[in-house]
């Protein structure tokens, strides 16, 4: 089997990943020469996860497109039909009844899949394998990261990051201090105020900088039936982003998958690989259970010490329970008496949800975002972390 690993992924621009990551095997190397057939594939199987595809078996979906292709279109979405057929939406939707067009249509599914199969993404049953879920990890990654950096999100190679945080004020160097701290500028200031050729010792000066204390952010996201297909897409984008730049600023990150169960909880941890892998194979799915989904993230904090932050992404009220808004604000009490403090982050929420959405961040001492364009999420995602990181 082979093994990725993403543990320079941090230290290097994304178009560099790809040389970069110790990243090993044919798999990676193809990534590496950018083989249009390695990358189609990364973005088919990233698709099918998003729409919640475990498995392919061609003959089904060829059937379900010919037999009603809105209904095919409605349940797999648009892309994931491109990535599997080759041929546009439109195009799809103007010949799935023309016998010539669906024989092609039928061999297209089926080399794809036995391409896949052949690779080694999916086993013998068509079920998308842990290999296959590392390939669309790393072009997760990929994609996310190339967008930071477009936007000069992402530091320079050269950068040092310091865990000692800002400087705030100056002091006279001391015997015992780091000479990394010496203030330059403030030092030669000090010479020429006292009229001294050269700096000396006493002239010296030391900078004071304000302790940074780390963070741990829990990003808690809805995987409910309403979140399949682009919205998911992208909050799978911005949790990259988010464990990406707090990894980066030396903070940690859990994350809490939600439907009517929690289907996933990790620890708030410094491993970008981990939580890769774990966004990526993220499929929504069912109902939202809010009050579970909290509850479940202060156990996370249990053991946390500095800062607590929860980051819920939503877009939808809570729909489990016998009174769910109730609930969720009694969870949402029970954080901050945990000192936690909570931000949402509603995707098109309707007025109902807005209004709840604003008792659930003024209870938490948190920030409200609603969000109208997918494209922003990361972006808000960040400002969020950044504003409690």
């Amino acid at each position: 089997m082979v093994v990725f690993s993403l543990e320079k992924v941090q230290e290097a621009q994304p178009s560099q990943i790809e040389k970069s990551s110790g990243l090993g095997g044919n798999v990676i190397s193809s990534i590496a020469k950018k083989e249009k057939r390695t990358t189609e594939q990364g973005n088919l199987l990233n698709e099918a996860l998003n729409q919640g595809l475990a498995s392919f078996t061609p003959d089904l979906l060829y059937e379900h497109i010919v037999k009603s292709y809105s209904s095919a279109k409605k349940l797999l979405g648009p892309r994931l039909l491109r990535f599997l057929s080759g041929f546009s939406s439109s195009l799809l939707e103007k010949n799935v009844r023309i016998p010539e067009f669906r024989k092609e249509l039928k061999k297209r599914i089926e080399s794809k899949v036995d391409d896949l199969k052949g690779d080694g993404f999916l086993d013998k049953d068509g079920q998308i394998n842990p290999k296959g879920v590392e390939l669309a990890s790393v072009m997760l990654a990929v994609q996310e990261l190339d967008k930071l950096a477009e936007r000069g999100l992402l530091p320079s190679k050269k950068k040092s990051l310091s865990t000692a945080g800002e400087v705030v004020d100056y002091r006279n160097f001391l015997k015992g201090d780091s000479y990394k701290d010496i203030a330059v500028r403030k030092s030669v200031h000090s010479a020429a105020k006292r009229l001294h050729r050269s700096v000396q010792f006493s002239d010296l000066r030391s900078k004071i900088k304000k302790s940074k204390g780390i963070v741990s952010i829990v990003y808690a996201l809805d995987a409910s039936a309403s979140m399949r297909g682009g919205k998911i897409s992208m909050a799978k984008r911005a949790g990259v982003a988010l464990a990406y730049k707090a990894i980066e600023e030396k903070d940690k990150v859990g994350l809490v998958v939600f439907n009517q169960d929690v289907s996933k909880a990790l620890l708030p941890c410094s491993d970008f690989q981990y939580l890769l892998k774990n966004i990526v194979d993220i499929r929504a799915f069912s109902q939202t259970d809010f009050g579970l989904m909290i509850n479940k993230a202060v156990e996370l904090f249990s053991d946390v010490h500095e800062g607590k932050h929860l980051m819920i992404l939503t877009d939808a009220l809570p729909t489990v329970g016998k009174d769910p808004e109730a609930e969720t604000l009694k969870a949402i009490s029970k954080a901050k008496a945990n000192d936690i403090t909570v931000s949402l982050i509603g995707i098109n929420l309707d007025k109902k949800g807005a209004t709840l959405a604003e008792k659930i961040v003024q209870l938490g001492e948190g920030r409200l975002y609603l969000a109208t364009n997918l494209e922003d999420l990361d972006m808000i995602v960040l400002e969020d972390y950044l504003s409690f990181g």
